[in-house]
């Protein structure tokens, strides 16, 4: 079996959130991750992980057009999304969060 060796743009979206307070906007996704739809990485994750994220509507700059931004919930969602990202890094034999990095990121929803 071959090993990954890039991470997946689930795991992105996830490393995303968590490196930007919580939070992943579609207009990010483009411009930081080259993605064509964040949306979609984020229905998935939703989907497999039985989570939901917050959504909230951002305008641009002009205010001629909106996309979402994501966020974390709670704790639960927080930690749900640590462990799929680590799960999906060890298979690349990699860690995505340390145990250190999970903990300061989950008293954020103490």
């Amino acid at each position: 079996m071959i090993k990954p060796t890039k991470p997946t743009n689930e795991e992105k979206v996830i490393i995303h959130l968590f490196n930007n307070g919580g939070s992943f906007s579609e207009r990010e996704g483009v411009f930081n991750l080259n993605f064509t739809s964040g949306r979609n990485y984020i229905n998935k994750l939703e989907d497999k992980l039985q989570i939901k994220l917050n959504r909230e509507w951002e305008k641009t700059a002009s205010g001629e057009n909106k996309y979402y931004r994501y966020s974390i919930s709670d704790r639960q969602t927080a930690e749900k999304l640590l462990k799929y990202a680590n799960v999906k890094a060890k298979l690349r034999g990699t860690v995505a969060f340390t145990e250190n990095e999970a903990e300061r990121i989950l008293q954020h929803f103490e």
